[in-house]
């Protein structure tokens, strides 16, 4: 008698039935970590835009300012009446702020703000403040570096 070659239709249904799953399983954890990386390139382009804006101020001796207002970035070239660049961000809010580089690349502002995932994150700008000593002569003044 000739064996038949192949699978029965119990062997196929017990392995559909598997793969499907461990589809259910993977595929939501698959998906959420998909979002959190999307997340993770936006807030890695943000980063890169504020270098980007401090180094075009200090190599053009030009103040900039960039405008941040719900998910979009205005950046500004003084007090021009527009804007020399615009960028929307899908994952990222930013409440509504004002930070400001001058020509020498230093921020105004110490921090800058926004949401990521409902969660709020800021990062520290650089920065450098002017402080008086206590120690030294009233019109002297220390640099104080922040980073």
């Amino acid at each position: 008698m000739i064996k038949p070659s192949g699978f029965t239709l119990v062997e196929l249904l017990v392995v559909l039935a598997i793969v499907g799953l461990l589809a259910s399983l993977v595929g939501p954890v698959g998906f959420q970590q998909y979002e959190r990386v999307r997340s993770i390139e936006e807030r890695e382009q943000f980063y890169r835009l504020i270098d980007q804006v401090r180094f075009d101020a200090y190599q053009k001796q030009q103040p900039l300012r960039m405008s941040l207002d719900t998910n979009r970035i205005e950046i500004w070239r003084g007090r021009e009446a527009e804007p020399i660049r615009e960028l929307m961000f899908e994952r990222l809010t930013f409440p509504e702020q004002i930070i400001e580089v001058n020509a020498h690349g230093f921020w105004q502002q110490s921090h800058v703000v926004w949401l990521e995932a409902e969660q709020e994150r800021s990062q520290r700008l650089y920065t450098v403040a002017v402080a008086a000593r206590a120690d030294s002569a009233p019109n002297t003044s220390t640099l104080d570096w922040e980073r």
